[in-house]
């Protein structure tokens, strides 16, 4: 006798048959198509309410007036089609993003994700199952959508293809959003409103600029690397599958980091610097068509740079808490290299090499501290971006200058906060990421919060915001006396955490292997 479907579906994916077998029962498939038929039926109603009548004064869907009144069917239509395709997108991400923390932070709270990891699957066996099986009433409810959004598409004229590649976007959105939310649960996060709140956000700008696309209109996206994605509707979607794809690649590696081993960190460092140079240039994309010789009559540029760094800072705080290991982790670190160096003294070799090797772990190490990292991190957007900076017309030298001043400030705030970050997670108090969190987050809003407050009415302490969020404040109204004061501040405060650091980082080190070595 063959084995059944289920049968087979259970070998080849344990997890997925369990999650289909939790959730597939006869009553939630019931009121899923309950809930999608009888959408679809009112929105129908609604729209057949909005048809012209010999009573009707004035219609939307009327061509001509009075008795030459002619429906307009294909604007009807195609009013109708962009109801299901705002509801089947908007619920598809959103709903996604939910079920997933929900059922990942559930399953961590019960304790029965440590036996999946325990259990003989691969991550991608195990991932993958709860991809397809998580949200599969969800699925359900789109593809009895699908029905109807298909014959409202073709009868408002749409072609095969735009309705084909819709879904195909679709698709890479979920498993982008699948990715995102799988992660953030996996670092702790338990809260779905937060997963489906940014999902919703998200979605709602890609759906207005797809929308602008097939009625034309206000594009919010313009040029990437002198291309027009914005004037072609597949090429637009082909721009953001493909990056849906990049990203969900890295989200992919980041949970299959994290799945088995929980203390890890997101991504190791070689992985960060080849996702820096991804972000760079995907940012630096949207950038170099400004550089166009009418660009000195249209000033926009020193406002572009503005969102550049805007951008690089939240990437690099991503970073900070990507990289920055705990304080186990650290001690294990700290503790072999203590131990090793010992080795060292009383053979009497060299210590070159242990500082080379020790330099390399700092680079490449996986429970090394991350600041280094986060300076490479930083060196990388820099020498991407500083190109572009350097080739900004003669005719905006002065705010070139304040554009690389208030970079050089700004690298050196988030190296500042790198620093502090990694010495908070250095505690023994159990709320350390709390801690670190709370005390970044300071860093970046009280300083501006207080110098907005003391410079209500012009820039009095230039020198203060060299040392904020806000460098280019102080930058544009500081002397050359105060930009040299500010970075001399900089370099000393940064030395100052290093050695603190180092210090902290070296007893953790002792102590540790004192309590290992000393017998009870």
């Amino acid at each position: 006798m063959n084995p059944s479907v289920i049968d087979r579906l259970g070998e080849w994916n344990p997890q997925l048959f369990r999650e289909l077998k939790g959730r597939l029962k006869p009553r939630n498939v019931s009121l899923v198509a309950i809930v999608v038929l009888g959408f679809e039926f009112l929105t129908w109603l609604f729209f057949s309410a909005q048809l012209p009548t010999p009573d009707t004064e004035y219609s939307r869907y009327c061509i001509g007036e009075g008795e030459l009144c002619t429906i307009d069917w294909l604007k009807w239509w195609f009013d109708l089609e962009q109801s299901l395709y705002w509801a089947v997108g908007l619920t598809l991400v959103v709903g996604i993003a939910y079920v997933t923390i929900s059922d990942l932070a559930r399953e961590e709270r019960r304790g029965t994700l440590n036996f999946l990891r325990l259990s003989p699957q691969s991550s991608l066996s195990i991932l993958s199952g709860k991809l397809l099986g998580v949200p599969i009433l969800i699925y359900l409810g789109a593809l009895l959508a699908l029905p109807f959004h298909f014959h409202a598409a073709s009868s408002a004229g749409m072609g095969i293809g735009a309705i084909l590649s819709f879904y195909l976007l679709l698709a890479g959105v979920v498993l982008l959003t699948f990715t995102v939310s799988a992660v953030f649960a996996l670092m702790g996060g338990s809260q779905g409103w937060i997963g489906s709140g940014l999902s919703f956000g998200f979605m709602w700008i890609l759906l207005h600029c797809d929308r602008d696309l097939i009625n034309p209109g206000y594009a919010y996206i313009d040029d990437f690397y002198n291309l027009s994605i914005s004037e072609n509707l597949f090429l637009f979607r082909g721009f953001i599958l493909a990056n849906c794809a990049l990203w969900s690649f890295w989200g992919w590696q980041a949970l299959r980091r994290r799945f088995h081993n929980p203390s890890a960190t997101i991504f190791s460092k070689k992985q960060s610097y080849l996702l820096t140079v991804c972000f760079e240039l995907l940012l630096l994309g949207f950038s170099v068509q400004l550089l166009s010789p009418e660009w000195k009559y249209h000033y926009h540029l020193p406002e572009h740079f503005y969102l550049i760094g805007f951008l690089n800072m939240a990437w690099c705080l991503a970073s900070i808490a990507a990289l920055s290991p705990h304080r186990q982790t650290l001690q294990d670190w700290a503790r072999y290299r203590y131990e090793n160096k010992g080795v060292r003294r009383e053979k009497g070799q060299s210590n070159f090499k242990f500082r080379r090797s020790s330099f390399d772990e700092l680079i490449h190490g996986e429970k090394s501290p991350a600041p280094i990292a986060i300076v490479i991190n930083l060196a990388i957007a820099s020498l991407i971006f500083l190109p572009w900076l350097m080739s900004w017309p003669e005719a905006v030298a002065e705010e070139k200058m304040i554009a690389l001043w208030s970079s050089l400030f700004g690298i050196g705030f988030l190296v500042i906060c790198a620093i502090v970050a990694q010495l908070l997670l250095l505690m023994k108090h159990q709320k350390r990421a709390f801690w670190a969190m709370g005390t970044v987050g300071a860093l970046l809003v009280l300083p501006v919060v207080v110098l907005g407050i003391l410079d209500t009415a012009n820039i009095s302490y230039p020198l203060g915001f060299l040392f904020s969020i806000l460098p280019f404040i102080g930058v544009e109204k500081a002397s050359q006396m105060t930009l040299f004061l500010g970075f001399l501040g900089h370099l000393s405060i940064i030395a100052g955490l290093t050695w603190k650091f180092r210090k902290q980082l070296r007893l953790a080190g002792e102590s540790n292997t004192k309590t290992l070595l000393t017998p009870r």
